[in-house]
């Protein structure tokens, strides 16, 4: 009909077909321009910007907060990321942005989010009401938490389940996360009943957690006892690998243990367990090429209701052992050098072989009676005032103090003075050899384990027994974690 006509209307009529023509074009590209496409780096540089970048996240972006201070009550996230293209959440460099968050910092609801290079604080006016640096929940599996600094919080990063509607109400929980190369731990004893755990995880399956110092975790009420890290709720195949875990390293006092598989179970009911069910804690996972010490109240590496665990290759000093406990719990232990010794307790069994192992199953019974002790002793003089003066008491309990610190370290207590005379100085975090005689080529060729503490290859030859394959050379446990020396040390929410 247009192309009838002559002048102006010929005209209008071939610029009307050239208009539809590039609308079909664009229509013809729109299904590329997806999300994903859209997506880019997104600048951050205040409170309120932060917000609304997790809001408006889409697959892809990189979320880069510029150097400075951010507070924050909570974060969620509100979309997913995809396999291919993850939402990241960032700085440039470790040390040059720092996140004080509230009771939960952070709170991760979707899949396939990473965050990186942050240094997250709890900034309360008390312990009991910053528990949560990362939680990580529901459907939110994929996720990666790598390279940061956390510390005052309870749990810092904390995953468990989230009731599904779709499936009946039971929890679905995250698989397959990644935690690897962060600084956790707090600056003083948190005083809170709360649990005290700085990887505490409920549920789920598959999570690694790797390459991570860990330390100084401990609670001055409730029981006292806190964990560096446990899976436990019917979780299963999880992995920890060449983590340095410090009980004590800046502060000392209540019970610390390190890595556990299984931890102190639940008191919440089966709703918080896989399948609702809470008979064993976690199933086939493995610990390999950790290095565990200064846990001299309780054990370095502790299994309860751990089915087909495998520990392997790790180091343990200054601490008690290895426990195995209930019947639920079966381990194989092999190629670790342990102060004190493995010890199986209500019916939990172990397969072990070339162990080195300094001292004896009483080991974690002398801490405790050491605290029995002192707890009898306390406030005599003032029950007795005519038989004891406070200076008694105080004599009495260091007395005490010295007696148990002595059976601690001998062959009856965990014989870490044994270890003292094989490695250079390890209070100072050198495990470099002095005596290779019980170390060198005692241990096993372990399918399970390819690599050592450093990311060595071990070698075709038998391998060495512990975290660190000797026969490859030094290995310099500090420079693994080369902030450790720049950690800040304050407490104070306002510090």
């Amino acid at each position: 009909m247009g192309f009838r006509s002559q002048g102006t209307k010929r005209i209008l009529t071939l610029s009307g077909l050239r208009a539809f023509l590039c609308t079909m074009l664009l229509v013809a590209a729109a299904p590329a321009l997806t999300p994903a496409a859209l997506a880019g780096t997104v600048r951050v540089g205040s409170d309120n910007d932060l917000a609304a970048a997790f809001r408006a996240a889409r697959p892809g972006d990189v979320i880069t907060l510029q150097p400075g201070t951010y507070s924050v009550r909570k974060l969620k996230t509100e979309t997913a990321g995809t396999e291919s293209d993850r939402i990241v959440v960032r700085a440039e460099t470790l040390g040059t942005v720092r996140i004080d968050g509230g009771g939960e910092a952070i709170l991760i609801r979707h899949p396939y989010w990473t965050f990186e290079n942050l240094e997250i604080r709890g900034a309360c006016d008390k312990d009991d009401w910053c528990e949560h640096a990362f939680h990580i929940v529901g459907n939110a599996s994929h996720t990666i938490i790598r390279n940061n600094i956390v510390r005052e919080y309870n749990a810092m990063i904390k995953g468990n389940g989230l009731p599904d509607k779709k499936n009946g109400g039971m929890p679905y929980f995250p698989t397959d996360v990644v935690i690897e190369k962060n600084y956790l731990y707090n600056s003083s004893i948190r005083d809170t009943d709360n649990p005290v755990t700085p990887i505490d995880v409920m549920g789920g399956e598959r999570w690694v957690v790797r390459d991570n110092f860990i330390a100084d975790f401990a609670k001055s009420r409730g029981s006292g006892a806190s964990y560096a890290a446990f899976l436990k709720g019917n979780s299963r195949d999880g992995v920890f690998e060449r983590n340095l875990v410090v009980c004590e390293w800046r502060h000392a006092g209540g019970v610390r243990l390190g890595l556990s598989f299984g931890g102190g179970g639940t008191s919440l009911g089966s709703k918080t367990c896989v399948n609702q069910d809470c008979s064993v804690w976690h199933t086939n996972g493995i610990m390999r090429n950790n290095i565990v010490l200064n846990c001299p109240n309780d054990v370095g590496i502790y299994l309860s209701k751990a089915s087909g665990a495998k520990v392997f290759n790790n180091t343990v000093y200054n601490a008690n052992g290895i426990d195995v406990r209930f019947p639920q719990s079966s381990a194989d232990i092999r190629n670790n050098l342990i102060a004190g010794a493995v010890r199986t307790r209500d019916q939990g069994t172990a397969r072990t072989s070339t162990n080195v192992m300094t001292g004896s199953d009483f080991a974690a019974y002398w801490p405790a009676l050491g605290r029995y002790m002192k707890k009898r002793l306390e406030g005599q003089d003032v029950k007795y005032p005519t038989i004891f003066a406070k200076a008694d008491v105080d004599w009495a309990q260091s007395v005490v103090d010295d007696v148990i610190g002595y059976l601690e370290q001998s062959p009856i207590g965990n014989g870490s003075g044994k270890i003292d005379r094989l490695l250079e100085d390890p209070e100072a975090l050198n495990f470099n050899l002095v005596d290779d005689d019980a170390i060198l080529d005692d241990g096993q060729e372990l399918n399970d384990v390819q690599d050592d503490f450093c990311e060595r290859p071990r070698g075709a030859t038998p391998y060495d027994v512990g975290a660190i394959e000797y026969s490859a050379g030094p290995c310099d446990v500090k420079a693994r974690f080369p902030m450790l020396d720049e950690l800040p040390r304050e407490a104070s929410p306002t510090g």
